[in-house]
């Protein structure tokens, strides 16, 4: 539409140019006698000029005023551009959203299961019946925790690395990685939705002295579990999580210090 409305443009101002310069020539040419009778000439030269010099400068204002129609559609048709790409990002972007957001819902998610410790029988009982004895010998049983890991998740997850141990500090550990003892996993790595894996044993290493039982009794000293689990979700992302629990006597359990779970694959 916008060709054939240029092109017809082209065409009425070739034509009235075409007019005009014929005017114009035969405006150079001196009028006929006329007779005495005739008491008003049609019209002058230069009124002749004038009006096709009229004509001519509406005609080029009426150009202009095209020009600047097409220029203001251009920009809307521009603008209609730029949305629908913006729509088109937005949609794709929901999509991904919606995707990432389904596979998130029906991913595994592998977390750490505390079950039982024997801290009270290795070291608690011995700081509450002699709490002002810190000379005393080492205490003859370590301290051990048992633990599973267990699949919260919708979907298999098939394990492919687990490391847990057990820490004896004021504060939590700075390094939550890169440390020894690895578990050796079960032949049966994949947990099903709900599942968890054979029950873990992670010792304190050495037993506890009594001076360090009565600083965990006061809250000076506390019991960390700490370690992290790799595992595979079914849409093929590899997934880590790490892990901090704290040692809570009022109820004596572990309770979360720290999780943080990130993609890797």
């Amino acid at each position: 539409m916008r060709k054939v409305l240029e092109a017809l443009l082209v065409v009425i101002f070739v034509a009235w140019a075409s007019s005009g310069t014929w005017h114009a020539w035969q405006s150079s040419f001196p009028p006929p006698e006329q007779s005495m009778e005739q008491e008003k000439p049609k019209s002058t030269a230069d009124e002749r000029i004038a009006d096709y010099t009229w004509w001519l400068a509406a005609f080029t204002a009426a150009l202009v005023g095209v020009a600047f129609i097409q220029f203001v559609i251009s920009m809307i048709q521009i603008r209609f551009l730029i949305r629908a790409d913006e729509t088109a990002s937005i949609t794709a972007n929901a999509a991904k959203l919606s995707a990432d957001a389904s596979m998130a819902a029906e991913s595994a998610h592998v977390r750490i299961l505390p079950q039982s410790h024997n801290y009270w029988d290795a070291a608690g009982k011995f700081a509450a019946l002699y709490p002002n004895s810190p000379e005393m010998s080492r205490l003859s049983e370590q301290v051990v925790a048992q633990i599973v890991f267990k699949n919260y998740g919708k979907t298999l997850a098939s394990l492919r690395e687990a490391s847990v141990r057990l820490q004896c500090s004021p504060e939590p550990p700075e390094r939550l990685t890169g440390f020894i003892p690895m578990l050796s996993l079960p032949d049966e790595r994949v947990l099903a939705a709900n599942a968890v894996t054979d029950s873990f044993t992670s010792g304190l290493g050495p037993s506890l002295t009594m001076k360090e039982a009565i600083a965990i009794s006061k809250g000076e000293l506390s019991i960390w579990l700490i370690g992290h689990v790799v595992y595979a979700d079914v849409f093929g992302r590899v997934w880590t999580q790490h892990f901090l629990y704290k040692l809570q006597q009022m109820n004596d359990s572990f309770i979360p210090y720290y999780e943080k779970t990130r993609v890797s694959a």
